[in-house]
């Protein structure tokens, strides 16, 4: 019976060895599980500041952008303003040069009227002076 209970014994040990053997290969399988999973979060980390750099490059030439196109827009609407008054100043000036013409118009109207008026006196001095001319003449 000791026999049986060291063949039992010594069988026990046997499959306690080859758990053991079991184990020790899964716990090697494990590990390099472990390794790779390790590799491959160094990797991923290594992608991800990759393309967070990436991110923050284009968020920069983004805002970049959009500051020129910002600042292209500013510079056309103030360019659009200047237009606008510029456009104001002109037809202003559209408006007091046309008062002036008008103006300089009914002052050549006048000058028109005077002239004809002098031209009038003139031959009615003329006439006059003519008369009396020949009156003087007559009386001579």
């Amino acid at each position: 019976e000791t026999k049986l209970q060291l063949q039992e014994t010594l069988g026990a040990l046997e499959t306690a060895q080859q758990h053991e053997e079991q184990l020790g290969n899964t716990v090697s399988e494990y590990k390099i599980l472990i390794d790779q999973l390790e590799n491959e979060k160094t990797r991923y980390t290594h992608d991800a500041a990759n393309l967070r750099e990436k991110l923050e490059q284009s968020e920069g030439k983004s805002s970049e952008v959009n500051n020129k196109y910002k600042e292209q827009v500013d510079n056309l609407k103030r360019d659009v303003a200047q237009l606008k008054d510029e456009k104001h100043l002109e037809r202003n000036k559209n408006e007091q040069l046309n008062v002036e013409i008008e103006e300089l118009e009914a002052k050549c109207g006048l000058y028109k009227h005077n002239t004809e008026k002098l031209h009038k006196n003139f031959e009615l001095e003329v006439g006059i002076t003519g008369v009396l001319f020949f009156k003087v003449f007559k009386f001579c």
